[in-house]
């Protein structure tokens, strides 16, 4: 992870020519883990801290990459917590001003005394952004589906799609963010048993422009 942090910083250095801005900031948030299956219902919550790094290149390419972590406490006194560690990059194509595609893979590991349960994920998504009049505040709207879910220990899911809400600030010097973000899987376990896992965050990140100009953001419409 801090290879590919490095790296997005040194492509922004060294590619005055494509107009490259980058940020990094600092990210904290609340977080719900909730799974589902014929045995019964667990909930786990718990605070989620990390790292943001967000490269642009020109007008159109965009590179995402969050590093986050924390424990997630079980409501039942019989489960033990979780800590959670996750790690994605997203690599994004803007189609219109006010439309990005993007694709995503992640890592994320659930570690408890009794052992570590790994995921791979891989997404494809688009995001929908309307910028307010003051063109720095912008709302985004994000929708994904996960072809691509592999779990250790556990079923595969064979369903899995995710959702965010939120508002970013992208101005001359700070940059920050305020993100509600819905991931929900669905693996069989058997016939009659099927498995349903919930993730759940509201997460916010304040950062600083590293290199680069603001990009220009006008209300669509304009």
């Amino acid at each position: 992870m801090i290879r590919l942090l490095g790296a997005a910083v040194l492509i922004a250095v060294l590619a005055p020519s494509a107009r490259a801005q980058v940020s990094g900031s600092g990210l904290a948030g609340g977080a719900e883990y909730r799974v589902r299956t014929a045995a019964g219902f667990q909930r786990y919550s718990g605070t989620l801290t990390g790292l943001r790094a967000d490269l642009t290149l020109g007008s159109s390419l965009g590179l995402e990459v969050v590093a986050r972590g924390g424990t997630l406490a079980a409501d039942s006194a019989v489960d033990p917590s979780r800590t959670m560690a996750d790690v994605a990059a997203r690599l994004t194509l803007r189609a219109a001003p006010w439309l990005s595609l993007h694709g995503t893979m992640g890592l994320r590991g659930f570690s408890t005394v009794i052992g570590t349960q790994r995921w791979f994920l891989a997404r494809a998504g688009a995001d929908v952004r309307l910028p307010f009049a003051t063109g720095a505040l912008t709302a985004v709207a994000r929708g994904e589906f996960l072809p691509v879910v592999r779990t250790s220990g556990v079923g595969d899911p064979t369903v899995a799609a995710s959702a965010a809400a939120g508002l970013e600030w992208n101005g001359a010097h700070l940059v920050a963010g305020l993100r509600y973000e819905i991931e929900r899987f669905r693996a069989s376990a058997g016939s009659s048993d099927p498995r349903r896992e919930q993730f759940t965050a509201i997460v916010a990140w304040v950062g600083l422009r590293l290199a680069g100009a603001a990009p220009e953001n006008r209300p669509t419409g304009r």
